[in-house]
């Protein structure tokens, strides 16, 4: 899946690799040249296994924050939390569906990327990881489908539409929802704000 004019970026691939991104945001964002996350992502798709993909996380540094989860066909799963400077793996949690808190407040304070005040991300993870101990035991495609279309707490909820009372370019939203079945190959997709867009199976 990707945005029209940019590389396919988030998948599975056929060495049981998959790839995918929440975007986050710092003050720290735009300041000096760095990898684009979708450049990233693409190399990391092209990976022969889980290990190797991982490896390329630190292959240079980001030019802005975001999430990345990598999930390989034996069950494991990693998300590193990257902003220009630095990188954070986090391993502690085993489903990752939603937005992704960010770990700032756990990095050295003399090197932390200060979060954007129109960050939704402590609140939207909050919200995901309540669903999810809720229906815990219970989690299949569907309830992971319907956690991505959670519009509790509009605007600055799970699946978002764009906020119009901000500036054109503050409007963040939920380009769209996705659920992979690495061992399957399979990929269900939302192709535009999950509420509003039914998902639809894609087999790889």
């Amino acid at each position: 899946m990707t945005e029209a004019g940019m590389v396919a970026k988030i998948g599975v691939n056929s060495a049981g690799v998959a790839v995918s991104l929440n975007l986050l945001r710092s003050l720290a964002d735009g300041q000096n040249v760095g990898m684009p996350v979708h450049i990233l992502l693409r190399l990391m798709l092209e990976a022969p296994g889980y290990t190797a993909a991982c490896e390329l996380v630190t292959l240079a540094p980001a030019a802005g924050s975001s999430c990345i989860t990598v999930a390989g066909a034996q069950g494991e799963v990693v998300s590193f939390e990257v902003t220009p400077g630095q990188c954070r793996r986090d391993q502690r949690r085993r489903w990752c569906a939603g937005p992704y808190e960010s770990l700032y407040r756990r990095v050295d304070p003399r090197r932390e990327s200060p979060p954007d005040p129109l960050s939704t991300s402590v609140e939207r993870y909050a919200r995901a990881r309540a669903l999810l101990e809720a229906q815990r035991g219970n989690i299949g495609v569907v309830t992971l489908q319907e956690i991505l279309r959670d519009r509790v707490g509009a605007p600055r909820c799970i699946s978002r539409r764009p906020d119009m009372r901000l500036h054109p370019v503050d409007r963040g939203e939920s380009v769209c929802g996705i659920v992979i079945e690495v061992e399957r190959g399979l990929m269900h997709v939302a192709p535009g704000v999950p509420s509003d867009t039914a998902f639809e199976a894609v087999q790889l």
